[in-house]
Formats: structure tokens, C-alpha cells, sequence
């Protein structure tokens, strides 16, 4: 399975992430008007235009999701971002 990278990151930041830049694009999840500790890298260099099953695997981790499954609908805009949120808090994630 693949996905672009674009739409990775612009499915992110219309779930309340901000872009954040360093050596990556850093996506921060921001609840409440604070940023959280909750982030995701995403790479500046065309080399990984669309992200495999590695790369995914990676995204789902850091922004604690159960399965590729959580992560497409995240991305795609099917998880809304109060449901996102709420799925963090009864996962036991802190902010």
C-alpha cells in the first residue's frame, strides 16, 4: 500500500496539526490551543513521494493509532478531529 506524501500532510493539518521544520516537515497535533507531544515526521526530499507500508507503519506509531486502517481514515478525512482526540484520551495518550 502507498500514499503521497501530500496528501499525508495535508490530511494531518486539517486534523489540528501545525507544520513545524527542521531536518523534516514535523506535524505537531494541537489540542486546545497547546501543542502536544504527539508529532510525525514527513520528509522534505523528493526521494519518498509516496509512502510504503515502512514509512506508514512509522506515521501510525507516532501518532498512536492501532492500525493502517485508523491512519487512512485519519488521513482521508474519514476520522473527524474530536474523534481523533477522543481515541488518544481512551487509549490512555497524554497530552
Amino acid at each position: 500500500m502507498q500514499i503521497k506524501k501530500i496528501m499525508i500532510e495535508r490530511g494531518l493539518l486539517a486534523k489540528g496539526f501545525i507544520k513545524d521544520y527542521s531536518d523534516h516537515k514535523i506535524l505537531r497535533l494541537v489540542v486546545n490551543g497547546k501543542i502536544t507531544r504527539i508529532r510525525t515526521k514527513i520528509s522534505f526530499g523528493s526521494q519518498h513521494k509516496d509512502y510504503g507500508d515502512t514509512l506508514l507503519d512509522c506515521i501510525k506509531k507516532q501518532l498512536h493509532l492501532g492500525n493502517k486502517l485508523q491512519l487512512l481514515r485519519l488521513v482521508d478525512c474519514t476520522t473527524e478531529y474530536e474523534d481523533y482526540v477522543a481515541y488518544l484520551k481512551t487509549s490512555g495518550v497524554c497530552f
